[in-house]
């Protein structure tokens, strides 16, 4: 049961740095007339973006058993990393793309810093397997053909 809960964390990891990913290649928002860059979705976004990383927190908390010493000092990496990606959002997408990837290799090492030896070393299992599956998804995605959803042509 905590292996599990242990992956459904790695998992919400790494979906977060891929949806992130696939954020950054959004295009950037353009001004406004009255010089303000901040839209709407940018809003959302950062809502979006927080609620997620205190989900984050919540389950890391339970899944690697952090001591009182280590939860503030995790919520900081983890509210540092949201300033952080909230603010490249407006980047254009290939620097944003690139600094949301700085941002999650930072918080990472961050992250290995504040846990103890057995902590990494399930913070690090869980971070290869969740790559691992993503990484056979990708490879099956690419090797099943793609077919038209299109009708044939009545001839």
């Amino acid at each position: 049961m905590q292996t599990s809960r242990f992956f459904s964390f790695a998992s919400s990891i790494l979906l977060a740095s891929f949806a992130i990913a696939a954020a950054a290649q959004q295009p950037a928002p353009q001004p406004s007339p009255t010089g303000a860059s901040a839209s709407a979705s940018d809003d959302s976004t950062a809502a979006g973006l927080a609620a997620h990383e205190h989900r984050k927190y919540e389950s890391f908390v339970k899944n690697f058993a952090l001591t009182p010493e280590q939860q503030p000092k995790v919520k900081a990496v983890l509210d540092n990393r949201l300033q952080e990606e909230v603010a490249a959002l407006n980047l254009a997408p290939d620097a944003k793309k690139a600094r949301m990837k700085e941002i999650n290799a930072e918080s990472q090492g961050k992250m290995r810093a504040i846990l103890d030896d057995d902590q990494r070393a399930k913070y690090n299992q869980g971070l290869q397997d969740e790559a691992n599956r993503i990484a056979a998804r990708q490879h099956k995605a690419a090797a099943t053909p793609v077919t038209s959803t299109d009708p044939a042509p009545h001839l």
